[in-house]
Parts: structure tokens; C-alpha cells; sequence
């Protein structure tokens, strides 16, 4: 079983559905996909803005199985091409792979060696944080009364799903010259580095908590931005 996911899984990370730009159409993964469930009734809907969903039935099912596509975008991080499969020291590695082109592949294995009902809703629309694809299924009468969410969890079955806030904080501070006596409490980078301190040691102290089978808090501060130059008090932040 595990050289025709490998197989299916190299396919899938080759298709670049980087997200953003929202570049992604009806072509490329999806057509993969297409092509690799025959037996299948197959409908691929263009949402717009990157946002495309395949839904493939066979049978009559009551489950369904959803699998999102897209990815963040990649790292200039990365040592090889993110979009090229390398499965080294047990790992498979490429843009995806785990989070969840991994999921598709298995299904598209299983269901390529099963006669069953099964359905898929494979989508585009989970890293822009803007669920077209999602909310449009639910606005169908789909018929289903149970759902399966392919999600990095470690193997572990949960009843939950972690919801996402992104916010953008600006934080004030007032210009000078560094050697100021008080410069330490008016520059606004400062402010901003004490309130991420606050915020982590908080988000630490939470990690025994759990619930519907998720341990923990997620958290990250993104992006920091501001001050002038190395002597300066910085005015604002970010």
C-alpha cells in the first residue's frame, strides 16, 4: 500500500497550489485527481479567488471525507525544491506532504483497490482562511451525516477543530535619541516585545489543557516591524 501512496503523493506535491497567491484553477491537481478515480460521479466547481472543490461519489455513501490541497506558501528556507518528493530516513518530504497532500494520497490509494462507497470533497480554500469551498458544500443538501477532516493530528482521532484568529497590533512609542533616560520605556518596539513575552509565557502555561482530543494552544507572532535606526527610540511598531 505504501508505494502507491508514495506514487500518488509525489503527483500531488509536483502540483503547485501554493496559497496564497490564490492562483489555483480547475486544471493541474484536480485534473490528477480526476483521472485517478474512475467509478467515480465527479464535480469540480470553480468558487473563485484560488477556491476550487472537487466532490467524488461512488455509491451511496454517509460519510464524507475532506481533504484541503493548498498550501502555505514556501520558505526561501527550503535546501531543494519544495515541490519535488524526497522520501528520506522514513520521512516523505515536499511542500504539503503532511499538511495534507499525504491524506489525499491514501485515499486516492484506497479507494483505488476498494469497490465500496466512499465520498471525497477534496478543496482549495483552507490556508487563505477563506472557506468557499466548504461553506458552499454545506449549503447543499449533501446527505451526509458524518464527515472526516484530514488534518495533521499524529495519528490521532479528534473531535474538534482549532479555530484561527489573525490579528495585526500597532503599538505606540515616542521618538528620541536611544541614550534618553527613559528610552527603555518609550520606545514602541519595546512595548511590542513585552506584550509577546506576556503572550507566549501565557500561551505556554496552557499547554495541559485539553479538549475534543487537541492538547494545547497554537500561537505565533508572525511578523515584528519597526524603529527607525539602532540610536533612535523607535515611534512605532508592529
Amino acid at each position: 500500500m505504501l508505494d502507491p501512496v508514495l506514487r500518488h503523493l509525489e503527483a500531488l506535491v509536483s502540483c503547485d497550489t501554493r496559497n496564497p497567491p490564490r492562483a489555483i484553477g480547475t486544471g493541474g491537481i484536480f485534473d490528477y485527481i480526476r483521472a485517478q478515480l474512475p467509478g467515480f460521479d465527479i464535480e469540480v466547481v470553480d468558487h473563485g479567488a484560488g477556491a476550487v472543490s472537487l466532490f467524488a461519489v461512488r455509491g451511496r455513501p454517509r460519510r464524507v471525507f475532506n481533504v484541503h490541497l493548498d498550501t502555505v506558501p514556501s520558505s526561501p528556507a527550503w535546501t531543494d525544491d519544495p515541490l519535488k518528493l524526497r522520501v528520506a530516513g522514513g520521512r516523505a518530504i515536499g511542500l504539503g506532504a503532511c499538511d495534507i497532500k499525504g491524506a489525499a494520497a491514501a485515499l486516492i490509494a484506497a479507494a483505488q483497490i476498494t469497490e465500496g462507497d466512499a465520498a471525497f470533497l477534496f478543496s482549495s480554500d483552507e490556508e487563505a482562511n477563506d472557506p468557499r469551498c466548504i461553506a458552499a458544500f454545506l449549503a447543499r443538501d449533501h446527505g451526509f451525516s458524518e464527515a472526516i477532516i484530514a488534518e495533521p493530528t499524529q495519528g490521532q482521532a479528534v473531535l474538534a477543530h482549532r479555530g484561527i484568529s489573525a490579528v495585526r497590533m500597532a503599538f505606540e512609542g515616542r521618538a528620541g535619541h536611544a541614550s534618553a533616560e527613559n528610552a527603555l520605556s518609550l520606545s514602541a518596539v519595546h512595548n511590542a516585545m513585552r506584550w509577546g513575552t506576556a503572550a507566549l509565557d501565557y500561551v505556554e502555561a496552557q499547554q495541559h489543557l485539553r479538549f475534543g482530543g487537541l492538547t494545547g494552544l497554537r500561537f505565533n507572532i508572525g511578523r515584528v516591524e519597526g524603529g527607525i535606526k539602532a540610536n533612535m527610540i523607535a515611534p512605532s511598531a508592529e
